[in-house]
């Protein structure tokens, strides 16, 4: 199968593993080395994501025509990232809040 490590913008992870299953074909010797791989997956990613969410597809070929597509999965979710209160929003809190 196929995994990656794919970064992910505003989230409490810094990436997200994307995956796919494996397949197996059995191909005559000649046409082995003919077969290509085409993953089409964002460069990054933008929090939140949930678990076994569809990231992209990743399609093998034989002689330019599509023999297999599967969906690239995450394998775990990600949630926002919580922004930390800032000094003036702590000082706020303490003079109105008490």
């Amino acid at each position: 199968g196929f995994s990656a490590e794919v970064p992910v913008m505003g989230g409490e992870s810094d990436t997200v593993t994307a995956c796919s299953e494996g397949f197996e074909i059995v191909l005559p010797k000649e046409k082995q080395g003919r077969v290509t791989k085409k993953i089409l997956l964002d460069s990054f990613l933008f929090a939140p994501i949930n678990e076994e969410a569809n990231l992209g597809v990743i399609e093998y070929s034989l002689n330019g025509k599509i023999i297999r597509r599967a969906d690239i999965t995450a394998q775990s979710g990600v949630n926002y990232k919580t922004a930390s209160k800032g000094l003036f929003e702590k000082i706020k809190e303490i003079l109105f809040n008490g």
